[in-house]
């Protein structure tokens, strides 16, 4: 994450600019984006999902475990949260589960705007 966050300002080590560049660019616009595409729904990258506020990441989950990959470009931050517990199974979502990550979400991001509240 650290390193997609400096391609994106410009200063990554990795790729060419113009690879970053192409890696989080939207894939859809008004004139390009599939039938039945819900306006609420975030737009996606090369594997990123980009937010109508800017922010860009990667969630996912296999059996047992949970990722959330998300950073603000603006503020040149990111959170990243794994658990060995899935939350959707085969009986839908956990709400127990969810409502644990959200508050734990929701305290990481307040961390993050502390120590970056400048930007």
């Amino acid at each position: 994450m650290k390193e997609v966050i400096a391609g994106q300002q410009g200063k990554g080590k990795i790729l060419k600019p113009e690879s970053y560049a192409k890696m989080l660019q939207p894939a859809f616009s008004d004139s390009y984006k599939p039938e039945n595409l819900n306006p609420a729904e975030p737009n996606i990258g090369v594997f990123y999902a980009i937010k109508k506020s800017g922010i860009i990441g990667h969630s996912g989950s296999d059996g047992g475990v949970t990722a959330f990959l998300f950073f603000n470009p603006a503020k040149g931050y990111g959170m990243l949260f794994i658990a060995n517990t899935e939350m959707e199974g085969l009986n839908g979502v956990n709400k127990n589960i969810m409502t644990g990550f959200e508050k734990i979400w929701s305290i990481m991001g307040q961390y993050a705007n502390k120590l970056q509240p400048d930007k």
